[in-house]
């Protein structure tokens, strides 16, 4: 928005969640219960994320690794982002 310079605000929201924690979206509401079960691996990864980060960026990935490996998630990759720029953050980073 703001490179195309595009007059509006974005305002982030809490995502809306089922009780069994996966959100509540058109979509998700087609996946059956091993879907289920493997799509809330996903939040599950951010949360281990988010409390390893204290550790490093490369503990967090590990965490994320490890939750989307136990959810027998088929992963590509996982990276940490800064937020802005939406790129790869090192080892190095400090946020």
């Amino acid at each position: 928005v703001r490179d195309l310079n595009i007059a509006a605000n974005i305002e982030g929201v809490d995502t809306v969640r089922d009780d069994d924690g996966l959100a509540l979206s058109s979509r998700n509401a087609y996946l059956d219960e091993g879907a289920r079960a493997t799509a809330r691996s996903i939040p599950a990864a951010i949360s281990a994320a988010r409390d390893a980060a204290a550790g490093g960026v490369d503990a967090a990935l590990a965490a994320a690794r490890d939750t989307l490996d136990a959810g027998s998630v088929d992963v590509d990759y996982v990276a940490l982002v800064d937020a802005s720029t939406v790129t790869a953050v090192g080892s190095e980073h400090r946020g």
